[in-house]
């Protein structure tokens, strides 16, 4: 009966692991560069989150998150990318619907870009994380750095 328990979990955590593990691509939302750093800021969203996520049309239905939600969520992201000395104040907030790569579960993704103001500036290559991008289900799209092609 033990070993029974033991072949059940350990088919489990190869199901999950094969589920999880590099089998849910990137999409690419957004890259960033500045100047000659050598790397590159990218905003993606695994696949299996782009199918999750509440589609949206302008058309049929009220927002599944409003500005506000959005404001404060990227508030609380982007207070832990800068140093308390860096007061951020939202400065704009957009809506707008991104294309992504060519795939088979969204063409594109409504989300809300929040633009912050800084006070002093930060360095020049995190100018780019001033701007925070929320999905239509409440959370951040979370910048990566990547080495630039």
């Amino acid at each position: 009966m033990i070993y029974a328990r033991h072949i059940f979990l350990l088919l489990f955590l190869c199901g999950v692991n094969s589920t999880y593990g590099g089998a849910d691509p990137l999409l690419m939302i957004h890259t960033a560069q500045f100047g000659k750093e050598p790397f590159e800021w990218v905003w993606a969203v695994p696949q299996s989150r782009a199918g999750a996520v509440a589609q949206y049309d302008p058309i049929a239905a009220e927002l599944p998150v409003s500005p506000h939600q959005a404001i404060v969520s990227a508030s609380e992201f982007i207070r832990t990318q800068f140093p308390a000395s860096i007061q951020l104040r939202p400065e704009s907030c957009m809506l707008l619907a991104r294309g992504l790569e060519k795939n088979p579960v969204e063409g594109q993704l409504w989300m809300y870009e929040v633009f912050f103001s800084p006070d002093p500036l930060p360095e020049p290559f995190q100018s780019d994380l001033l701007s925070v991008m929320v999905l239509m289900d409440g959370k951040v799209v979370v910048p990566f750095k990547r080495p630039k092609k």
